[in-house]
């Protein structure tokens, strides 16, 4: 956080989750990295979101699976916050065989 930097994940406690939040919204932090789980249920918005990869890894399957499509749609739509951005802008870092998971998406 000291150098408005914040994690955001599922080993934080609620508290801890809270404390990120207000901090990215009092814009003492300006980045915040989330895991794919805690990003479905973060409650920010943000000019620019950035998703690496369309994979998680599943411990139960001891395999990497692609992320539902609607998660993927849901992260996107955290771009853009309401009265402050002109537009929001969503970045895909893929490997090329990742790639394909997003041609079914039509922006």
């Amino acid at each position: 956080l000291a150098h408005g930097v914040g994690f955001y994940h599922e080993a934080l406690s609620a508290a801890e989750r809270r404390v990120v939040a207000e901090l990215y919204a009092s814009g003492a932090v300006q980045v915040v990295v989330a895991t794919h789980g805690a990003a479905y249920e973060l409650p920010l918005r943000a000019r620019l979101v950035v998703l690496v990869g369309t994979q998680r890894y599943d411990g139960r399957e001891h395999r990497y699976v692609d992320l539902p499509i609607a998660h993927v749609l849901h992260m996107m739509g955290k771009a853009g916050r309401q009265g402050v951005d002109g537009a929001g802008r969503f970045c895909a870092a893929l490997s090329r065989e990742q790639e394909g998971a997003l041609s079914q998406v039509s922006l």
